[in-house]
């Protein structure tokens, strides 16, 4: 695809359809596919037009990071875990984390605020007793919620980041930033000796 320029004068004397990308300086600056004659003259765009492409691209891709942000956020209020041996929903603001690693610390049992989760519903929250083993199986499966989260949105942030137009960017979704499991390797190194 080559960019033209064609003087305003000229329009009149050229016919077709063409694809006109902008107009500045007394040109019409269009891209084809196919070669152009005069009065088309090979071109590059403008640099006033390049820089405002510029700068809409990366307010496009503030606005997609800050709403990755914005569901990482909404992401991490809540989690599941089976620390109780079946699912429960916990909440995951700033002071349940703490909560749960001052008791995770001390290693104790304690009641920990949660809800059962029945047919893929959230019950109603209470207190449940929670035995310092139940207590360290749920920091691990908040922290590994928690990292997988911030992993999987940093991932999309990276992607937006390398995007080169505002289509790509406004494409990007956050399931786009979750990377499948890690497959077993198929072939073990053989052990010395075998």
């Amino acid at each position: 695809m080559k960019i033209y320029a064609l003087p305003l004068e000229k329009i009149n004397d050229v016919e077709g359809v063409f694809d006109t990308i902008t107009q500045e300086d007394n040109l019409v600056y269009i891209q084809s596919e196919t070669p152009l004659k005069e009065p088309f003259f090979e071109s590059d765009l403008p640099k006033g037009y390049l820089e405002a492409q510029a700068q809409k691209l990366q307010e496009a891709k503030d606005r997609a990071i800050e709403a990755m942000n914005a569901r990482c956020d909404e992401e991490l209020k809540q989690f599941t875990s089976e620390a109780l041996g079946s699912p429960h929903r916990y909440d995951m603001n700033a002071e349940d984390q703490l909560n749960l690693l001052g008791l995770m610390i001390a290693g104790v049992d304690s009641f920990f605020r949660c809800a059962p989760i029945v047919d893929g519903e959230a019950g109603e929250k209470s207190n449940i007793p929670h035995t310092k083993e139940q207590i360290q199986k749920l920091y691990t499966d908040a922290l590994t919620y928690k990292s997988s989260q911030i992993y999987q949105c940093g991932i999309v942030k990276e992607k937006i980041k390398a995007c080169e137009s505002i289509e790509a960017v406004e494409a990007l979704k956050w399931e786009d930033g979750v990377v499948p499991p890690e497959q077993p390797a198929n072939n073990q190194t053989p052990k010395a000796g075998e």
